[in-house]
C-alpha cells in the first residue's frame, strides 16, 4: 500500500554538465539550490542583485542588463547611512555612492555577459505578493526599512505578471537563441500576509509557469513547490519556523533536480567530488605521519583526475601545502 504520492520526473531533454554556464536568480530557495551547484563546482552566476521574490522586480534588472540600461544610478537614495536602490536587495548598498554605482554597473555587466552565454537560466519565483511603492508607482524588490506608509502590499494577478515575463523571455532568446529556461516556484511559505493569501500567491505563480512552459519550447518547469506540498507533504520536512524547507527536504529536492537535470556524467563526477571534499575535511591526529602523507598523495591523484572536468585548483593547492610541496 502506498502512503504518499511520489513525483517521478523524466530526464530533461537538455541535461547539464559541469561545462554548462548557469544563471540562477530569485528567492532564498534559489540561493540554497545555487549553493548546491557551487558546492559541485558548476559554472554559476547566482543572484547578482540579491534575493528577490516577486517576478516583476526579479526580471526588471535582467531586462536592463540585456538592454545595457544604466538608469539605476539616477535612482539611488540614502537611508541609515548607506546608499540604496529599491530595485535591489540590501546586499547592493554602500556608504559611498560612487562605489555603489560601480557595484551596480559591474553586476549589470556581469549579468549581461552571463545571460548571453548561459546554457540554462533558472528563475525561482517566490511570491506574487509585492510591495507597491507609491512614489515610483511600481512593485519594488526591497523596502530597505523605509516608512511603512511609503508602500502598499499588493497581490499581483496573472495578467500583471505574464507580459513582463514574456518580454524578458523574448529579449533573452534574441540575445541567446540556444538558452534553456527553467522555472520553479519556491516551496518557502510566505506566511506574513496569511496562509490563504500565500496559497493564492503560489497559485498565481504556478499558473504563470504553466502558461509560459506551454507557450515556449525552451521554457521548462521544475516542481520544487509540489515536491514539498504534494510529495513529502508533512511538517517534519520544514524547519522550526514551519516556513522554510528542512535540510532533509532540500536534500530531497536536490536529489530530484540532479536526477532530472544533471547529465549522467555530471552525477558521476559529483559522487567523486563528494568523496574528495569529505577526505579534504579529514583532520588527522598525526599530520606528518607516513600513513597520512600516503593518504594525501592518493587524494592528490584523485583531484588530478577530476581537474579536467571541474575547477579544483584551490583543493589541489591545499593538499600540496599539506604535503610540503608549496
Amino acid at each position: 500500500m502506498d502512503f504518499r504520492t511520489e513525483i517521478l520526473l523524466p530526464p530533461a531533454a537538455h541535461p547539464i554538465g559541469h561545462n554548462a554556464a548557469i544563471v540562477s536568480v530569485g528567492s532564498c530557495f534559489a540561493e540554497r539550490m545555487g549553493d548546491r551547484l557551487r558546492h559541485y563546482k558548476f559554472r554559476l552566476l547566482q543572484n547578482p542583485f540579491g534575493i528577490i521574490f516577486h517576478p516583476q522586480p526579479l526580471v526588471a534588472p535582467l531586462r536592463a542588463a540585456l538592454a545595457g540600461d544604466t538608469h539605476y544610478a539616477q535612482e539611488l537614495f540614502q537611508h541609515d547611512g548607506r546608499w540604496r536602490h529599491l530595485a535591489f536587495h540590501s546586499k547592493l548598498s554602500h556608504h559611498d555612492r560612487a562605489f555603489l554605482e560601480m557595484m551596480i554597473a559591474g553586476s549589470l555587466q556581469a549579468t549581461r555577459n552571463a545571460l548571453t552565454q548561459a546554457d540554462l537560466v533558472i528563475l525561482t519565483l517566490g511570491s506574487a505578493i509585492g510591495f507597491w511603492h507609491h512614489a515610483s508607482a511600481r512593485i519594488v524588490a526591497n523596502c530597505h526599512k523605509l516608512p511603512q506608509q511609503d508602500f502598499e502590499t499588493r497581490m499581483s494577478r496573472l495578467a500583471d505578471l505574464k507580459p513582463e515575463m514574456e518580454a524578458f523571455l523574448q529579449e533573452l532568446f534574441r540575445a541567446n537563441p540556444r538558452v534553456q529556461v527553467l522555472l520553479t516556484v519556491s516551496p518557502v511559505r510566505h506566511l506574513r500576509s496569511g496562509i490563504v493569501e500565500n496559497a493564492g500567491s503560489k497559485a498565481v505563480l504556478r499558473a504563470l509557469c504553466q502558461e509560459l512552459t506551454e507557450d515556449h519550447a525552451q521554457v521548462h518547469y521544475f516542481p520544487a513547490w509540489e515536491l514539498l506540498m504534494d510529495d513529502l507533504r508533512d511538517y517534519r520536512f520544514y524547519g522550526r519556523d514551519l516556513t522554510h524547507p528542512s535540510d532533509v527536504a532540500e536534500d530531497y529536492v536536490w536529489e530530484k533536480f540532479s536526477g532530472a537535470w544533471l547529465s549522467e556524467s555530471a552525477r558521476g563526477i559529483n559522487v567523486q567530488l563528494d568523496a574528495v571534499l569529505r577526505d579534504l575535511a579529514h583532520q588527522p591526529i598525526e599530520p606528518r605521519s607516513e600513513a597520512h602523507q600516503a593518504f594525501l598523495q592518493k587524494l592528490r591523484a584523485r583531484i588530478d583526475r577530476l581537474r579536467p572536468h571541474v575547477d579544483l585548483d584551490m583543493e589541489l593547492r591545499d593538499v600540496e601545502e599539506r604535503l610540503g610541496l608549496r
